[in-house]
């Protein structure tokens, strides 16, 4: 979710789509999306991280409607892969960076 916190305030001078970089939750009519999206709607409202994911206009629910699981996973593992490189920094993810890990 840091990914998520960080993209969301990082001023780009080529502009990413709100869209690409909010958190859109986990589908409900997975068993187990559902238990990740219970999960991270404990971690945000009962122990208060992370509260920029609700606190953004666009953001209205933990239930995505569509399987996330997955695409997570791949956020992940290109975050990892960048992460290997030898241009990386923590925090400070370029415009170019940050396409690669949502593979736009």
């Amino acid at each position: 979710m840091d990914f998520f916190i960080y993209t969301k305030y990082f001023t780009l001078s080529n502009s990413i789509d709100n869209y690409y970089i909010q958190f859109k939750g986990f589908d409900f009519n997975s068993s187990t999306e559902f238990k990740l999206a219970l999960y991270a709607q404990f971690f945000i409202e009962k122990l208060n991280r992370f509260q920029e994911i609700v606190e953004d206009s666009d953001f209205n629910t933990f239930n995505s409607h569509k399987p996330m699981r997955g695409t997570y996973i791949k956020f992940l593992e290109n975050y990892n892969d960048l992460k290997s490189t030898n241009n990386y920094q923590f925090g400070n993810l370029s415009y170019e960076m940050i396409s690669k890990v949502l593979s736009l």
